[in-house]
């Protein structure tokens, strides 16, 4: 399982807009995805284990 949140949270960071910091990019963490529903809920689940706290 934690090499599946790797990957994730890789790709996550992959996608980040250039110049954003991850404070920003946690605000929005769909930016820079697909229009894809499953593609932007993977990208919020991840950033809400991301965000320090949880």
């Amino acid at each position: 399982m934690l090499a599946l949140a790797a990957a994730a949270r890789a790709w996550w960071e992959a996608g980040r807009p250039d110049g954003w910091s991850l404070e920003q990019h946690l605000a929005d963490p769909a930016a820079g995805c697909s229009d894809s529903a499953q593609e932007r809920a993977l990208a919020v689940t991840v950033a809400q284990w991301v965000r320090p706290g949880n």
